[in-house]
């Protein structure tokens, strides 16, 4: 009896832990990275010599983060985001001008357009998620003062973007399981009463 009630318990603690798992499809939140490496182009503004956006290197390796919320639309679905470009860094404080995300079916990102920035300069990126073809990287500063143009360092099929689905438990999952460790600790009440 003694056996039965442990191979019992072990096996609802199991059922617990499977179905509290948690699982990409439940999930709400998606981080993506963006790696943008390749062939750049400066185009300068109408004050020589150029120099690139921000103190940015002339050919860089920009890498970023954003945290995304699937199950939100519009702007909302951008919790937060970060790159570094030479003397400057990217966040939403700095300005969000447009925004556009498609999920896939399994909750992570199939296409992210991002443009930040204000007067002084600008970041846009975007593309489908996976591949380089077709993703832009652009940063732009104004190159002096005002009527004196942009200094724009740009890339095309050059960003990489890619998501990962961050699983996080329904409250579904984890009623079950806490069910399972009351079930637990009643057959272990029962097998000590027993003994």
């Amino acid at each position: 009896m003694v056996k039965w009630m442990r191979a019992a318990g072990a096996a609802l603690l199991a059922l617990g832990l499977a179905l509290a798992a948690p699982r990409a499809a439940d999930a709400a939140l998606v981080e993506v990275t963006f790696n943008a490496s390749g062939l750049w182009e400066l185009e300068p503004g109408t004050v020589p010599p150029p120099t690139p956006p921000f103190g940015t290197d002339p050919n860089p390796v920009l890498t970023g983060t954003a945290l995304l919320d699937n199950a939100r639309s519009g702007e909302d679905a951008l919790l937060a985001f970060s790159m570094v470009t030479g003397g400057k860094t990217w966040s939403l404080a700095s300005g969000l001008l447009f925004f556009s995300v498609e999920f896939a079916g399994d909750g992570s990102v199939r296409d992210l357009f991002i443009g930040l920035g204000g007067a002084d300069g600008f970041l846009i990126l975007g593309g489908e998620a996976g591949s380089r073809i077709g993703a832009t990287l652009s940063l732009a500063q104004m190159a002096g003062g005002v009527g004196q143009g942009m200094v724009t360092l740009s890339c095309n099929d050059c960003l990489l973007i890619e998501s990962r689905v961050l699983p996080v438990p329904t409250p579904a999952a984890l009623a079950l399981f806490g069910m399972g460790l009351i079930g637990l600790g009643a057959a272990r009440r029962l097998v000590r009463r027993a003994a």
